[in-house]
């Protein structure tokens, strides 16, 4: 792996040149790192719209040539310049943290949130991550003004009809109505038995279009009347050490039903591979993904149980919306 990590190819060689100039004197493999990338980020510019077209060799243009360009270009060249210096790295892609909504806990990430970033393998310590692109490259989660609270309000709204409406299928629709004829049917019981009048029952009656404005809340992503994040406190976490998260067990509880059971010998990380062989692939990433976050979560491997809850109800989400589509369902796994 780290042999991997150590791999250049053909560069020119002024690249390895500008490695040892930007290094010299550095005295520990962590300030070398740190030393290429703040070169990178204030030397060189930022730029979405790269004119690399008809050069031969893009990378050096962007080290020399003064070529601007964006993430993907300070992140290669991080990697190759670290390499270069005789620093274990790779090259890393994903989002930025996206824009922390205003109106929920949520983070809105959009497309142009999508990054390119690198890590630098330390012995005793692991692969650590360092982000050469400047400032500019990096997002804005400023206050941008009416029109940026407008959008925020807008998708809020959005996810919470898809979180608690779209979201929902047959079967948990089929539960949320059991559940809420119980919860009606037991209000008109006791109003009608308390005042012990028909007036007084058809009075109660006021309950059931006001039950149905609840009704999102009485089911979310299969579960009957459990209460937002915020009606607990942090010593009755839904996530107590040694079970699985509720995301998890939903996932086996959606898979179940059309036809995938997880066998009694079974890891969850060895259930994950058998349904990625089964499952269209886009559909068993996510649910090895999600696999990977039951373990961090489950066994607290850095990562916030409740970040990690919401994280697995967006991964869920996701799972559910491809079944659906693709009306997945087998009779023998």
């Amino acid at each position: 792996m780290m042999r991997r990590a150590l791999d250049l190819p053909r560069v020119d060689s002024r690249i390895r040149a500008l490695a040892r100039q930007i290094t010299a004197g550095a005295p520990t493999r962590y300030d070398k790192a740190a030393r290429i990338e703040a070169w990178l980020s204030t030397n060189l510019h930022y730029n979405l719209n790269v004119d690399d077209i008809g050069r031969a060799e893009p990378l050096t243009s962007f080290l020399f040539d003064g070529m601007s360009a964006h993430c993907e270009y300070f992140a290669t060249s991080m990697v190759v310049l670290a390499r270069a210096a005789g620093l274990p790295a790779r090259y890393v892609a994903g989002y930025l943290r996206g824009e922390k909504s205003r109106f929920s806990r949520r983070y809105t990430v959009r497309q142009s949130d999508a990054h390119a970033w690198v890590e630098i393998h330390f012995p005793g310590v692991g692969w650590v991550p360092f982000d050469p692109t400047p400032p500019a490259g990096r997002g804005d989660w400023e206050d941008r003004g009416l029109l940026y609270l407008a959008a925020d309000a807008y998708s809020t709204a959005a996810r919470w009809w898809d979180d608690y409406v779209i979201g929902i299928d047959l079967d948990d629709q089929a539960r949320a109505f059991l559940a809420l004829r119980d919860v009606v049917g037991g209000a008109l019981s006791g109003g009608l038995a308390a005042v012990g009048s028909i007036r007084s029952g058809s009075r109660a009656l006021w309950l059931i279009p006001g039950s149905l404005l609840v009704l999102p809340f009485l089911v979310k992503r299969g579960r009957v009347f459990e209460p937002p994040p915020w009606w607990w406190s942090r010593a009755r976490s839904r996530n107590r050490t040694g079970d699985a998260p509720a995301f998890y067990r939903r996932l086996l509880s959606l898979l179940g039903r059309r036809g995938l059971i997880r066998r009694p010998a079974e890891t969850p990380a060895e259930f994950a591979a058998r349904a990625a062989r089964l499952l269209p692939a886009p559909t068993g990433r996510r649910i090895g993904d999600l696999t990977d976050l039951y373990y961090r979560v489950r066994f607290a491997a850095g990562i916030d149980g409740r970040q990690g809850r919401r994280l697995g109800e967006r991964l869920l989400a996701d799972i559910r919306r491809d079944l659906r589509a693709s009306r997945f369902r087998i009779v023998r796994a």
